[in-house]
C-alpha cells in the first residue's frame, strides 16, 4: 500500500521549503505561512517515520534485514545528494576561473573556508555527517543536513528494532522525548535547529510519526474519518500553526502537530485528499526529494548572479535582514513585484530541474541500490531474502 496523498503532501511541503529558501523582499515572504516553511521540514521527519514504519516495521528482526533495510535507504537519499554536491562544486570552480581571469570575487572566495563551500567539509557531506554537528554552520547544499540526519536516523530506527522488537513504540517515545528536552533546554529558536541539533530534531519528528502509525489501527473504525470537516480543519490547522509558531516555544509541538496531520491524512477520505490524489499533485509528490535537494543550488546561483551584478554596476541586489530569526542576504533589487516574478521564475526552474533528476538519477539509483539490497538477501540466506525481498522493488 501506497499512501499517495502523504506523497503529494511532502510535494506541496518541499516547494514551500524551496519558496522560503529564495530569500526575498517579496509578498510571497510577507506571507507568515511562507516565512516559517522552515517548519515543514519536521512534517518530512515525521512523514519518514510513518512511510517507514509501515513499509518495513514488521520486516527489521534480523541483522540481515536491517542491513538490507541500510543499503535501500541510503540508495534512496545519497546519490542524488553526491550528484547535487558535484553540482556545486562545479559551480564553484567556475567562480574561481572567473576570480582568477577577472578578478572578480561575488561574496566570499571559491572554496573559501569562510564561508558556505569550504572544500574541507566535503569528505562530511560524502559521508553524510554534515548534520551531525561537526561544522560550526550549514556548508554547501544547506538543506542537506535534514538529509544528513534522517540517514542516521533511520539507522537508530534499524538498531532499535532488532533489539527491542516488543517495546519499539516505547522506546523510540523516550527517544523522542530525550530529543525534545534536549532542542527545549539549548536552543534559543525553538525547533529551528540543523547543523548542531539536528539530529535530535529528526529522530523527535521521526518517532512522533512511528507513534502515528502504530496509533493507526486504533483509529479504523472511528466516525470522524468519514466526515469532510476534519480533513478542511486539519488543512486549516497546519496552516495556523506553521504561521503562528515560527521559532518561538509553540515550535517545539510541530512533531506531534505533524503527526495528527499524517494520521488524519494517511486515510486518504476527505475532499482535500481527493484533491492531491489529482496527477499535478502526484506528480509533485514523486519530485519532492528532488524539489527539496535541487532548489539550494538554483537559489545559490540565483545569489551568484546578483553579486556578480551589483559588483559590477553598483546596484542594491541583496542585503542582511533578520530571516526567520537570523540574519541573512536577501534579494532586494526591483521592489516586492518584480521579486515576486523572480520567484516564481524560480520555483518553474526547481520544478523543470527536479523533474530531470528524478527521472535520471532517483529511480535508477533506487533500482540499482535495491538490486544490491537483494543480492546481499540472497547471499545472506533464504531466510533474510524471503523476508523482505520484495520491497527491493519499491523501497
Amino acid at each position: 500500500m501506497r499512501f499517495a496523498v502523504l506523497d503529494s503532501w511532502r510535494g506541496v511541503a518541499a516547494t514551500f521549503v524551496a519558496l522560503f529558501h529564495l530569500a526575498a523582499l517579496n509578498h510571497f515572504h510577507m506571507i507568515p505561512l511562507v516565512a516559517n516553511s522552515f517548519l515543514f521540514v519536521d512534517f518530512f521527519f515525521v512523514l519518514s517515520g510513518f512511510v517507514i514504519t509501515h513499509a518495513y516495521g514488521a520486516r527489521l528482526s534480523t541483522p540481515v534485514e536491517a542491513t538490507g533495510y541500510a543499503i535501500r535507504r541510503f540508495g534512496r537519499v545519497w546519490p542524488l545528494h553526491a550528484a547535487v554536491l558535484a553540482m556545486f562544486v562545479g559551480v564553484e570552480a567556475m567562480k574561481l576561473v572567473l576570480e582568477s581571469v577577472t578578478g572578480l570575487r561575488a561574496g566570499t572566495p571559491a572554496f573559501g573556508e569562510g564561508g558556505f563551500t569550504p572544500l574541507s567539509a566535503i569528505p562530511s557531506h560524502l559521508a553524510l555527517t554534515q548534520g551531525l554537528g561537526f561544522h560550526d554552520g550549514l556548508t554547501w547544499n544547506m538543506p542537506s543536513w535534514s538529509i544528513s540526519a534522517e540517514f542516521w536516523v533511520y539507522l537508530v530506527f534499524a538498531v532499535v528494532s532488532v533489539l527491542f522488537p516488543a517495546r519499539r513504540v516505547l522506546v523510540m517515545m523516550g527517544l523522542a522525548a530525550v530529543s525534545a528536552a534536549v532542542i527545549a533546554a539549548c536552543s534559543k529558536r525553538g525547533i529551528y535547529v540543523t547543523y548542531d541539533l539536528g539530529l535530535l530534531r529528526c529522530l523527535a519528528g521521526f518517532a512522533a510519526g512511528h507513534v502515528a502509525y502504530a496509533m493507526r489501527q486504533s483509529f479504523e473504525t472511528a466516525p470522524w474519518r468519514q466526515s469532510a470537516r476534519i480533513e478542511w480543519l486539519t488543512l486549516g490547522g497546519i496552516a495556523a500553526f506553521v504561521s503562528l509558531a515560527g521559532t518561538g516555544p509553540l515550535s517545539l509541538t510541530a512533531p506531534l502537530v505533524f503527526a495528527t496531520a499524517v494520521l488524519v491524512f494517511s486515510y486518504e477520505s476527505g475532499p482535500v485528499s481527493r484533491l492531491l490524489e489529482t496527477p499535478p499533485f502526484r506528480r509533485l509528490g514523486d519530485w519532492s526529494y528532488s524539489i527539496y535537494m535541487v532548489h539550494g543550488l538554483i537559489a545559490f546561483v540565483i545569489g551568484l548572479a546578483s553579486g556578480v551584478v551589483q559588483k559590477l554596476f553598483g546596484v542594491e541586489m541583496w542585503r542582511e535582514m533578520a530571516i526567520a530569526g537570523s540574519e541573512q542576504r536577501a534579494l532586494v533589487f526591483g521592489g516586492p513585484f518584480l521579486l515576486d516574478a523572480v520567484a516564481l521564475l524560480y520555483l518553474g526552474l526547481v520544478l523543470l530541474m527536479a523533474s530531470q533528476t528524478y527521472r535520471w538519477i532517483e529511480v535508477p539509483a533506487r533500482r540499482y541500490f535495491a538490486s544490491l539490497a537483494d543480492a546481499w538477501e540472497e547471499r545472506s540466506g533464504p531466510a533474510g531474502a524471503a523476508a523482505i525481498g520484495g520491497l527491493g522493488k519499491t523501497g
